[in-house]
């Protein structure tokens, strides 16, 4: 694909042939060509569900009966209209064969170029905007957008679901191998293509988010035969677009010299230090010493309760170390690395000499490039070096994967590395970098990186407050510097450009920044002080305040991801220090994190972040927190929910569906109640809650949704009750009214009017591969897509991918009423709540009244989580589809916000 930048050095670009019995494209409507040409794809466009079994896939064989078309036909076809016809009818022009066919000349085959692609990309552009200046106010450019729009969001969805067919429909060779070559095309094809309406016609709510998600099976398949790491592919493959995933590979990384048969999906077994550890000299045969710290004065500096520094000095020409101690005038560089990356020793504070130079020669190009730090002439830039300041225990402990005992607390690791001046960046794979590397290479290299994958190194980017990437032969990238030029516009290279704007894109998502973090006030004004926790100020004051959950939600998610050689103590010792929460003196393993609990950790938290409800995999079973995950790092079986919004629909006719709607009101007017628990459900359920307005005046709950404007509210936050009966959330459900029978995985709610939500209970924690979602464990491939309204019933059950633990206990609905609480009602304002959603199944036990409130009557519900307390997976849709032959019904209702306690 030689529109996108390519590497010397790095691996060659993916070929794809060219399919000779292709039909030209015809250059008519390109919706309606597959009708012209004899196919029916209309099942291709929408996609619902159809075999069960370990993955869902259009069973191809039928299709092809009913099409009377070959197998062979299949792919031509596709090549044609997906490429050849997506460009001309896209761009309104002819697409003549040989701009975009080459023919090798050594082997006399045929393949796909992209070459020409940005000429023509261009060329519309400026037929775009000539006609809208010829034309004036006679152009409708919305017009045309929609048109354009509707005509790639056809080529994804089909494109899409080629990828499902080719990973699940047991197509054989060759026209498997044809099949992946067309989707890649295809794929890519329609990521440059969506930049490019962006740039010339404006944004489009269906075209931005197109080719940035969704699998390349080609690209997996190559990634994988070339020894890629399992964990980093998965990484590539959910966080990264389709453009960026294939500039990557052609990159390469320097971790495929590692052994990667220990690595699973939720993590990298190569980067956990064990057995054979070894320091590593920077370049192969090299001879050099080893440089000892001084350890007797790293010890006395952590007597006196400082943080020891150190420097670098040379003796007849070798390099050797001098510690100082950390002050609030001298400026400093904490180092972030991996250490399977060699670079320290487990059980000596040493270093080899090569290591140490190459980390002298950064820092003193970081000194001479920022003229601000005033050193003194001859003076040498201070650094903290894990390694080095750690003092390590005196002889091998038994275990030789665990490293050194910490010697900082939670406070002073927060502090060290917010008051140094940055973080310098040590990665094999950022080593590669040449003092000419292009922004975009420096941001996919860094993004790329094992270095970005672990647990610590987030807590050192994170506080960090700038990041220096150090290069080959010790030249140093300011990404804070690089980050500026773009935002100026330096970086405009044609289609090129577009790729600087992914990698700008990649690095705001996968690189923690300060500003990203959550910034907690622990003793906030308006809550009262309590040791247990304090409550939102929005109790107090039920009108919008400046606090907001969603940082925190984005930092839960990010750190799901990472992975740690001790995730039982890092986990939260990260977590603690990242936000600087006073739970202790010690630090490491044997210190402040050994002790540390998800209780404790939570109970300092004034508000809690509303997607550690909506997770799934192991839960605590200490009471008052038995909602809460026992881990959230998806190596342990965690993880946390998507990012739930700040503004949420507050009724039922604030939300996505007139059918959802007009049930809802033909049922309030009615009256009616039927199922199981109908009386509990009458006094639980329907009652109108009162709550105090900024004045000191009562309102309904309905009144103060509305105030907001068009159903959309802001949610209170999370917190903790104060006497610890559980988590206190205001969020919307669905009333299980009918018995649903037991040993179901999942089961249909017929909530009215025509509308039937499917309900997929999670088998345990699931393990996500590069195709499955990391949060929801669906595949990427049946997962619903933005503006879908329908969905694939069997990936609520199962998939190729999932390795579920057994199951605790059966459950029956005949005789308690359950709930299922959603984090929103679903809407079209946010993607992930336009027809699929997690939820959490529970049981109501009863009301209890909050003792913390003053106010006039504000009551709460006490929910309980079922004993099986797993999450659940909800998707909308009008079908009444099938699960395998298993399908259950039973009766619901949609219940607006609500406030409820759970555990």
């Amino acid at each position: 694909m030689e529109h996108l930048p390519l590497k010397p050095g790095g691996n060659c670009p993916i070929t794809i042939p060219y399919l000779p019995t292709a039909p030209q494209y015809d250059n008519g409507l390109f919706l309606e060509y597959p009708a012209r040409m004899g196919w029916d794809f209309s099942l291709w466009r929408t996609f619902d569900t159809f075999s069960g079994g370990s993955g869902a896939s259009l069973d191809v064989g039928s299709w092809l009966t009913y099409n009377r078309m070959n197998i062979d036909e299949l792919p031509p076809f596709l090549q044609t209209w997906l490429f050849f016809g997506l460009l001309s009818s896209v761009l309104n022009a002819d697409i003549p064969l040989e701009d975009f066919v080459r023919r090798d000349i050594y082997s006399s085959g045929c393949w796909i170029t992209t070459k020409e692609l940005g000429r023509y990309l261009e060329e519309w552009g400026g037929r775009v905007n000539g006609s809208a200046r010829t034309l004036g106010g006679g152009f409708d450019r919305n017009s045309y957008l929609d048109a354009v729009a509707e005509i790639l969001c056809c080529a994804d969805a089909v494109a899409r679901n080629v990828a499902r067919v080719v990973v699940y429909g047991g197509i054989p060779e060759p026209w498997q191998e044809q099949l992946e070559g067309v989707q890649f095309c295809a794929s890519l094809l329609i990521r440059a293509l969506a930049g490019a309406v962006e740039k010339v016609l404006g944004r489009h709510v269906d075209v931005g988010g197109l080719g940035r998600r969704g699998r390349m099976p080609l690209l997996e398949r190559r990634m994988e035969e070339s020894g890629w790491c399992p964990f980093v592919g998965a990484v590539v493959g959910r966080e990264f677009a389709v453009d960026v995933r294939v500039y990557v590979y052609m990159l390469g990384t320097d971790r495929v010299r590692l052994d990667h048969s220990r690595c699973g999906v939720r993590f990298c077994g190569a980067s956990n230090v064990g057995e054979g550890y070894r320091q590593r000299h920077v370049r192969d045969g090299c001879g050099c010493e080893i440089v000892r710290a001084p350890v007797d004065e790293v010890v006395e500096v952590l007597k006196r309760g400082g943080i020891p520094l150190m420097t670098v000095s040379y003796a007849d020409g070798k390099p050797v170390l001098n510690v100082v101690e950390k002050d609030d005038e001298t400026p400093y560089i904490t180092i972030s690395h991996v250490w399977t990356d060699g670079l320290g020793d487990p059980f000596a504070n040493t270093i080899l000499a090569c290591q140490l130079t190459g980390i002298s020669k950064s820092l003193e190009n970081i000194a001479s490039n920022n003229p601000q730090l005033q050193l003194r002439p001859q003076q040498s830039l201070p650094f903290y070096l894990d390694t080095l300041c750690n003092p390590a225990p005196p002889s091998p402990p038994h275990d030789s994967s665990s490293l050194r005992t910490g010697t900082l607390s939670l406070r002073q690791t927060h502090t060290l590395h917010t008051s140094s001046h940055g973080t310098l960046i040590l990665d094999p794979d950022c080593a590669l970098l040449s003092p000419s590397s292009p922004f975009h290479e420096v941001i996919c290299r860094l993004a790329l990186s094992t270095w970005n994958t672990r647990l610590w190194t987030y807590l050192e980017s994170a506080l960090a407050p700038r990041l220096f990437v150090r290069g080959t032969d010790g030249c140093v990238f300011d990404i804070e510097d690089l980050i500026a030029r773009f935002r100026n516009g330096e970086f405009e290279d044609g289609v090129a450009s577009e790729m600087y704007r992914e990698a700008y894109v990649t690095y705001r998502v996968c690189i923690p920044r300060p500003a990203s973090l959550p910034k907690l006030d622990l003793n906030p004004p308006n809550s009262p002080g309590s040791s247990g926790g304090a409550l939102s100020p929005r109790h107090q004051n039920p009108d919008r305040d400046s606090t907001s959950d969603i940082p925190l939600q984005h930092t839960l998610r990010a750190l799901a991801a990472r992975t740690t050689t001790h995730p039982a103590s890092d986990e939260l010792f990260v977590l603690a220090a990242l936000l600087n929460l006073p739970l202790g003196d010690g630090g490491g393993e044997e210190g402040g994190a050994g002790h540390l609990q998800m209780p404790t950790l939570l109970s300092s938290l004034w508000f809690i972040p509303l997607n550690a409800l909506f997770s799934h995999g192991p839960r605590l079973q200490v009471p008052g927190f038995r909602w809460a995950p026992a881990s959230i790092l998806a190596m342990q079986g965690g993880g946390v929910g998507e990012v739930v919004p700040e503004l949420v629909p507050g009724t039922l006719e604030a939300s996505v569906g007139e059918s959802l709607r007009a049930g809802a009101r033909s049922r309030s007017e009615s009256g009616a109640e039927t199922g199981a628990g109908k009386e509990q459900m009458a006094g639980l359920g329907n009652e109108k809650k009162q709550r105090v307005g900024a004045g000191g005046e009562t309102e309904t709950e309905n009144e103060g949704n509305e105030r907001e404007g068009e159903g959309m509210v802001h949610r209170p936050l999370a917190y903790l009750h104060k006497e610890g009966k559980g988590l206190a959330v205001w969020v919307a459900g669905i009333w299980i009214k009918g018995d649903v029978g037991r040993g179901r995985d999942a089961f249909l709610v017929d909530v009215g009017a025509g509308e039937v939500l499917r309900v997929g209970i999670l088998r345990g924690a699931t393990r996500p591969t590069p195709d499955t979602d990391i949060i929801t464990g669906t595949p990427h491939g049946t997962a619903i897509a933005a503006g879908d309204r329908t969905s694939t019933a069997s990936s609520l059950i199962h998939s190729a991918t999932t390795e579920p633990r057994p199951r605790p206990k059966s459950f029956s609905f005949s005789k308690p009423v359950y709930v299922i609480l959603l984090a929103s009602l679903f809407h079209d304002s946010h993607p992930s709540y336009t027809t699929s959603q997690m939820g959490v199944l529970a049981e109501v036990v009863g009301k209890t009244r909050d003792p913390s409130l003053t106010s006039r009557r504000f009551s709460f519900r006490q929910v309980a989580l079922l004993a099986y307390r797993e999450a659940v997976n909800v998707e909308r849709t009008s079908r009444t589809g099938d699960f395998s032959g298993a399908v259950k019904w039973t009766k619901g209702e949609m219940v607006g916000p609500k406030w409820w306690v759970v555990d």
